[in-house]
This record gives C-alpha cells, sequence and structure tokens, in this order.
C-alpha cells in the first residue's frame, strides 16, 4: 500500500497545469492511444513505444516506421516508466512499476522480427523512472526508484549472450525520473529527482569502469526524457524546478556543453524519445491538462 501510495502522490506531482507555446518541430501522426511514461527503443527500422499510462498502466505496445504507427504484440506484462534497450537484434522491456503500481525486476524481450516476447532473466533489484541504454551488446541500468521508494544509486550491466547480470560502479548521485541515453559508448544519466528537479549529469564509461561528471543541464529538470541524434544527446521536456512541464529542449555534443534547441509545440513530461534514422521521435507524454497525450513530433 505504501508503494501503490507513492506511485499515486507521483502521479499527483506531475498534474498540475503548465501552458505551453509553440515551436518548429514537425507534428507526426498521433498515437491511436494517449500514453504517458512509456519507453522506447529502435530495431530494425522501427522505434518501440512500450508500456506507460492509459487508462491504467499499460502493456501496449506501437512502432513507428518513420510514416506510421503500427500495433505490435503486447508485452507480458504492465509497465509504467520502465527502460528500454536494443541490443544484439531485440528489444527489451526493463522494470517499471507493474499493474500494482510497485517497481519489478521482471525483463522481457522482443523479437523485432516475429513480434514475439520472451521472459528474459531479471534485473538483481527492482526499479522504475531509471536510465537505461546498450553499449555495444550489452545493458546498462543506473539510478531509478527502488522499492522503498527512495532514489538508488546501485547499477548494474546485461549480457543478453548469457543472460547475467553483474554489478558496475554505483551512480555518484542516486536520482529517480532521470533521462538516459547513451553517446560515445557511454551512458548518460541526466536531471531527476532527490529531495527536488536536479540538474545533474553523470557518465558512466564501460572502458574504465567508472563514472565521471558532465557539466549540469542549464535548469533542474525531473522527468525529462532524452535521445541521441548527429552526434548529441538531447533533453526533451520534464518539469522543472518549479514543478511545472516544461516545453524546452537541449542538446549537448560530447564536451557535454548544453545548448538550447527549439521547443516543443507542447510541454510534456514523462514522454518517450528515440531515434530513428536521421530523425528524433517524440511520443506521448503528459500534457498541460494533466492527461495522457497522443502527441507525436
Amino acid at each position: 500500500m505504501k508503494r501503490a501510495a507513492s506511485l499515486l502522490v507521483l502521479v499527483g506531482l506531475l498534474t498540475d497545469v503548465h501552458s505551453s507555446h509553440s515551436a518548429n518541430w514537425t507534428p507526426l501522426v498521433p498515437l491511436a492511444e494517449a500514453n504517458f511514461g512509456a519507453a522506447a527503443a529502435s530495431q530494425n527500422g522501427r522505434l518501440f513505444v512500450m508500456g506507460g499510462f492509459t487508462n491504467q498502466i499499460s502493456s501496449s505496445v506501437a512502432a513507428w516506421d518513420g510514416t506510421a504507427w503500427g500495433s505490435v504484440n503486447a508485452m507480458l506484462e504492465q509497465r509504467l516508466m520502465p527502460g528500454a534497450a536494443a541490443a544484439r537484434g531485440s528489444v527489451f522491456a526493463l522494470g517499471g512499476f507493474d499493474g500494482s503500481g510497485a517497481p519489478t525486476a521482471t525483463v522481457e524481450r522482443l523479437d523485432p522480427t516475429s513480434g514475439s516476447w520472451s521472459g528474459a532473466a531479471s534485473m538483481p533489484l527492482a526499479r522504475a523512472s531509471f536510465a537505461a541504454g546498450a553499449i555495444g551488446d550489452s545493458v546498462y541500468v543506473a539510478g531509478g526508484q527502488g522499492m522503498d521508494g527512495q532514489p538508488m544509486a546501485e547499477a548494474f550491466r546485461f549480457d543478453p549472450s548469457s543472460g547475467a547480470w553483474s554489478p558496475i560502479a554505483p551512480i555518484p548521485s542516486p536520482r529517480t525520473g532521470v533521462a538516459g541515453t547513451v553517446l560515445d559508448r557511454r551512458l548518460w544519466v541526466m536531471g531527476g529527482m532527490n529531495d527536488g528537479p536536479v540538474a545533474t549529469v553523470e557518465r558512466f564509461d564501460p572502458q574504465t569502469g567508472g563514472w565521471s561528471a558532465a557539466p549540469d543541464l542549464p535548469e533542474p529538470l525531473w522527468f525529462p526524457a532524452a535521445g541521441t541524434l548527429d552526434g548529441r544527446v538531447w533533453v526533451v521536456g520534464g518539469m522543472d524546478a518549479s514543478f511545472q512541464r516544461s516545453n524546452r529542449v537541449y542538446s549537448a555534443g560530447s564536451d557535454g556543453a548544453w545548448r538550447a534547441e527549439p521547443s516543443l509545440p507542447a510541454a510534456l513530461a514523462v514522454a518517450a524519445v528515440g531515434s530513428l534514422a536521421n530523425c528524433l521521435v517524440v511520443a506521448g507524454g503528459m500534457d498541460e491538462s494533466g492527461q495522457p497525450s497522443t502527441l507525436a513530433f
């Protein structure tokens, strides 16, 4: 009951109204079902948007092929704010809040050719709203909210070929509600919440096995989303220091120096973001009225 209650408080904080402003993003065909808190990963020429919250925690999956959204077999489990990564020809959905509102450690694998889901080795610890990304043939997870409702420091590497999880160095700044993506074979963990929204950016390098600090985001952001495009990390929307939803977008190259980019046409928190071909795609999210959105850009 305590975990479910903490999830309700979290969703309640996200529902404060925030105005939006138009900007130069290209609208895409809307999602068939309004959604927030999904995760996204690309494989075989499609961007898969998995889980989230519609009118309940969802197991649904949609796939963008650059022209239209297509339906995909639902996941084996309901997942809100899961992690997602593509490695060794598969798409992985990791953790998240399950149908009861509790963080889960379960993992499942999508074969994008057959469209079938199968179970994979569970993470060593349950978590939701964390960073996940693939570097080479391995998947990495860091940060997030654990079973006790507190930000997590523990981080792990997953080898899909052996199905084995192994610990890596803990993240120096435990945070939940982070954005995560991979650039230059490093996992970037950005923003999040720990006693309030933070601007912290840290990067894990598998070559050294350690974390390094990078320049802070231009502002504290909780539940932003992130993707990689044109050799840059892009951070989209989220909740700012006043707990208002943001339409602002920032990007940074390998040096970590942030610059402002054209704002989204609408303020969105907990959106799904991923790259496909030469585009960055933003799908769903919680809109200015506090409802799941069908918007896509």
